[in-house]
């Protein structure tokens, strides 16, 4: 196997994996205690329930900001590809991709953020 053959593959599964954990968090599963989160919201009512959530919510922003941070150092790595290995072209491509998902995780962050802003102040004015 050559090693444009190589790095061809090696894109394309790291392309895969990123789609695939992209893909796997909009799914709801369940939360680290084992609790289906959707069912967990739907049926918040008392202090404690919304309390739940605005956590739940800001461990998911605090999950989107390390992303966002972890595609920046990427997109600042494949910006730098210079022609060895013959990755000059591949670099600026995989880049912008990077560029797209800190976008995204910000974006995502800042509503994950706003969502426990609501359920903190939900909680404020639930019954104990």
């Amino acid at each position: 196997m050559t090693s444009a053959e190589t790095y061809a593959r090696s894109s394309f599964l790291a392309v895969s994996l990123v789609a695939s954990l992209l893909l796997g968090s909009c799914a709801s599963p369940p939360y680290a205690d084992g609790v289906d989160v959707a069912q967990r919201i739907e049926n918040a009512r008392s202090r404690t329930d919304h309390e739940w959530a605005a956590d739940y919510y800001r461990q998911q922003e605090a999950r989107s900001r390390e992303q966002a941070l972890q595609h920046r150092k990427l997109g600042d790595k494949y910006a730098s590809w210079g022609a060895e290995f013959g990755r000059s072209s591949w670099g600026p491509r995989m880049a912008t991709h990077c560029r797209n998902l800190v976008e995204r995780y910000e974006r995502s962050a800042d509503d994950y953020a706003a969502l426990a802003r609501l359920h903190q102040q939900m909680a404020v004015q639930a019954p104990q």
